[in-house]
């Protein structure tokens, strides 16, 4: 298998990455940031924005979803009414 071809099959196995916007609020601020990841969803979305506040950890994969941030760990830091959309 030469080079091109194990590059051309690498590409292919990775999963596409969306661009979200999310919107939170943190010490009665809202702040507005652009995430990229594959998938996206509420629990996601808490954990971004704890990422982004400086008080969430981030994760090397996939296999870490045990890391990840809740709502209720976000809260405690003052991060409050997350929202996120697909841009």
């Amino acid at each position: 298998m030469s080079i091109k071809q194990s590059a051309a099959s690498a590409t292919r196995s990775v999963k596409p990455l969306s661009l979200y916007e999310l919107r939170y609020y943190i010490d009665s601020q809202e702040v507005t940031v652009l995430v990229s990841c594959d998938i996206m969803d509420e629990d996601r979305a808490w954990h971004w924005a704890a990422c982004h506040a400086g008080v969430g950890l981030l994760l090397r994969s996939e296999k870490e979803v045990t890391m990840l941030a809740n709502r209720q760990n976000a809260l405690r830091y003052g991060i409050e009414n997350v929202k996120w959309r697909k841009c």
